[in-house]
């Protein structure tokens, strides 16, 4: 189903970089007051921003031998692709607001050189469309791409070199994310994400409602301590993917199961504690909080070949499905 997820998307995109002839590049700001604005570029410089931008697509998503994850289940696996599936950040609307432009929905002001200054943008986004498909990027835009008066740079002017006296920008081909035609969000780069859109906040709510599964469960007599940490968004991460995810609490694992491989689990004995009657797990310290969350992904595995012990973050079900006529020959 990953490797699906990853060829519909790569097939997507297809459509734009597999035919850059016939598509076209569309700039826009978005300023640190949350405008977005269209930049007027001249028109024989599009050309080369979206070829650059294309082969971008190409090495960052196309060609990357990546797996496409939800972003609820982000874990520390690498070469990664995030599809957004939690509560939208309203910084998102911005792509969409793109994407209702180019279909002629929603009018967007051009940015105004003389009164807008280039140290006011936050971001860009720039749209690539053929006339049949469309694909939005955001990219960030850090301070060392903004320049103003007063930088120490000099340009070539005639036989002499003279210090720039007008703001400009630089527009590398890198972004963070990005809005496909059926309108879901890819995110490259999570860490920044996370700084950007004040995504920790969806990342905490997120948690509670994996903390609130804990605490239907009942295996744990105190679900607080897991709550002491949802200001930890590392941790907060791993409660978010318990709550759209968790292996054990979908399958309703008896409780006493679960004690019992805590018990006799080597990354786990003696690192868990129970209460008096050891019905219920008590969590007393920060491994013990963290091997729990991990305990409830299945994450330590047995080999039945080898009976040695593994733990695991991506795990694909392997459970064989019962088609009695598999082994039987063909009618050819």
């Amino acid at each position: 189903m990953i490797s699906l997820i990853k060829n519909d998307l790569d097939n997507s995109l297809k459509k734009i970089t597999e035919n850059p002839n016939d598509a076209a590049a569309t700039v826009f700001a978005v300023t640190k007051s949350d405008q977005l604005k269209l930049f007027d570029i001249k028109a024989d410089d599009l050309p080369f921003i979206k070829d650059n931008f294309i082969e971008s697509i190409d090495r960052n998503v196309i060609d990357l031998d990546a797996t496409v994850i939800d972003i609820s289940e982000a874990d520390d696996r690498r070469s990664v692709i995030y599809r957004y599936d939690l509560d939208v950040p309203p910084d998102f609307d911005h792509l969409t607001a793109v994407h209702s432009h180019w279909v002629g929905e929603e009018k967007i002001e051009f940015f105004d050189i003389k009164n807008d200054s280039v140290s006011n943008i936050s971001a860009l986004i720039v749209r690539i469309a053929t006339p049949e498909n469309c694909v939005s990027l955001y990219k960030a835009m850090a301070p060392i791409n903004l320049f103003q008066p007063g930088t120490r740079f000099f340009v070539k002017k005639l036989n002499r070199f003279e210090r720039l006296e007008d703001e400009f920008l630089r527009i590398s081909d890198n972004f963070q994310f990005f809005r496909t035609d059926d309108g879901e969000f890819f995110v490259l780069d999570l860490g920044r994400i996370e700084k950007l859109f004040g995504f920790h906040d969806v990342i905490k709510n997120e948690a509670k409602k994996g903390a609130d599964a804990i605490r239907e469960f009942g295996v744990l007599a105190d679900v607080q301590p897991l709550l002491d940490l949802i200001d930890d968004i590392s941790f907060a991460r791993k409660l978010t993917r318990v709550a759209s995810s968790s292996p054990v609490l979908k399958k309703s694992v008896d409780h006493g199961s679960i004690i019992q491989f805590c018990k006799n689990y080597p990354s786990l004995k003696n690192k868990i504690r129970f209460n008096a009657d050891e019905s219920q797990i008590v969590l007393d310290t920060r491994v013990s909080k963290d091997l729990f969350v991990r305990l409830l992904m299945d994450d330590y595995l047995v080999s039945q070949l080898t009976e040695s012990h593994y733990e695991s973050i991506a795990k694909d079900e392997a459970d064989s499905s019962d088609d009695s006529d598999e082994d039987e020959p063909s009618e050819c």
